[in-house]
């Protein structure tokens, strides 16, 4: 039990950290999309939001999946030289990210004349944008906080870029583009100057080193690659087969899901380092992690799907005016896409854990395919609704593929009478809420919410290695106020 509360501190530490400087960037992020929506409308809010998808593919590009491997590599036994292995990997990003704006400047020309500018600008921006690496080296060497600092930097530069350029000035979407991508480059040179003070990458090229790093980033970039073409062909199907309106109100309900799968992955990704050394000791007490981490992920995320369902209205009006109204026609669909990539997710960290990641090859490539044909078939017939029901289905393929590998590879971590419990608990919030006429009476939500909180309380679902860990945290934090 020892060690197990002592793999939870550690995670929540880790966690605790980025999730403070996720939240920090996320924060920022939805104060410019919002004012964005707002202050330039629909039609550029369409074409913004076309732009940051080819940005999020081109970032993915360059990512190719060396970001999870950088975790998994610097706790393994075979890494005993971090500097040499962490320069190593700073030769393979730097090689990727120049094939990725390489790439996306090659494609600029075959473009929209109206999106030229904001693509040029979107280009050149990659190397600042795909430069969120540096969070597992500060968890790897006991310097969570620093995850904060950088974010901060970045966080209060775009808040304060975005409040006097865009409600202020109203200066037009390429100059706006212009100052984010600054924030970015700040957030660059901060982030690089932390982590080379924990450890300064020693940049002697070792083959072995390079084909360790290949082997297990390859396969996951390329799923990687996918799952963002997966996630932005409606978008962009939407964009050509639609009007730049319909391709705006589906992308500020799907900014939604991008911004909760941000903050997935800023809880999940601490695992990576976690369970790899536990993989090493003994597959037994990875597979009790997995169990821990799958169980309060359901307990989490199972309601947030159940009273999406009822608050889609007030909170598409809430964050974007009455002109996004009819976005909320999507952000129930959403919801669920949500939980089910909370479980794709856990399903990468787990099998990454095991050195399982072959996969990754042919898993989202085959979702994208399904995505892609059902917009064809979905799009012309339902709109925006029918690109998210499209999501869905390719979510549910991938969630399949990886909870396979999950139950050969790790263990089978589904406890059923948890999940009965679970199950009708949601159940239970889910009839409270319809009964109660939530969708006209908001104000009972937390009601339901509440007493769906006491039922997982007394039926205690959330597992006793957390709560334990939980507890252990808040005695130390105590001790270190009360210490002279």
């Amino acid at each position: 039990m020892a060690v197990a509360t002592g793999r939870w501190q550690q995670y929540l530490s880790s966690a605790g950290a980025q999730s403070i400087s996720r939240a920090l960037s996320v924060a920022a992020n939805l104060l410019s999309l919002v004012l964005v929506a707002r202050v330039l409308g629909t039609n550029d809010f369409g074409n913004y939001t076309f732009v940051m998808a080819c940005v999020n593919i081109a970032a993915t590009l360059a990512d190719l999946g060396t970001t999870s491997v950088l975790a998994h590599g610097l706790t393994t036994d075979s890494h005993a030289e971090p500097d040499l292995y962490f320069g190593n990997f700073l030769v393979i990003r730097a090689a990727t990210t120049l094939a990725a704006t390489l790439l996306a400047l090659a494609a600029i020309p075959f473009a929209d004349r109206g999106l030229l500018g904001p693509l040029l600008v979107c280009a050149i921006s990659i190397p600042f944008v795909a430069s969120r690496f540096f969070d597992p080296v500060y968890q790897v060497f006991g310097r969570p906080r620093y995850s904060v600092y950088a974010s901060l930097l970045y966080s209060v530069s775009l808040a304060a870029v975005s409040l006097v350029l865009l409600p202020w000035l109203h200066v037009p979407l390429l100059d706006y583009l212009w100052a984010w991508v600054g924030c970015n480059v700040l957030y660059t040179i901060l982030a690089f100057h932390l982590a080379t003070r924990v450890v300064r990458p020693r940049f002697d090229i070792r083959w072995q080193a390079l084909k360790s790093i290949a082997a297990l980033a390859i396969p996951l970039g390329v799923g990687a690659l996918f799952y963002i073409v997966n996630t932005r062909a409606d978008v962009m199907m939407l964009s050509y087969m639609t009007t730049p309106r319909d391709t705006g109100l589906y992308g500020a309900a799907y900014k939604l899901l991008d911004f909760g799968g941000m903050l997935a992955v800023t809880a999940l990704w601490p695992l990576i380092p976690i369970l790899s050394r536990e993989q090493r000791a003994g597959k037994e007490g990875a597979l009790v992690a997995i169990r821990c981490v799958t169980e309060v992920a359901g307990v989490l995320s199972f309601p947030v799907a159940v009273v999406a369902q009822y608050l889609a209205l007030p909170i598409i009006t809430l964050l974007y005016g009455a002109d996004y109204a009819e976005a909320a026609s999507v952000v129930g669909i959403l919801a669920v896409i949500f939980v089910i990539l909370i479980y794709c997710l856990i399903g990468v960290v787990a099998n990454l854990s095991t050195g399982t990641v072959q996969h990754s090859y042919w898993n989202t490539a085959v979702a994208a395919v399904i995505n892609i044909a059902l917009n064809f078939v979905l799009i012309p017939r339902h709109g925006m609704v029918g690109a998210a029901w499209a999501a869905l289905v390719s979510h549910v393929w991938m969630l399949l593929v990886q909870q396979r590998y999950v139950l050969v590879h790790a263990g089978n971590p589904f406890v059923l009478g948890f999940w009965l419990k679970l199950v009708g608990a949601n159940a239970a919030l889910l009839a409270a809420l319809q009964l109660s006429h939530a969708d006209r009476n908001p104000l009972v939500v937390p009601f339901a919410v509440m007493a769906y909180a006491a039922f997982v309380h007394v039926f205690r679902l959330i597992p006793e290695e957390i709560l334990s860990a939980l507890g252990r945290s808040r005695a130390g934090r105590r001790a270190g106020v009360s210490a002279p």
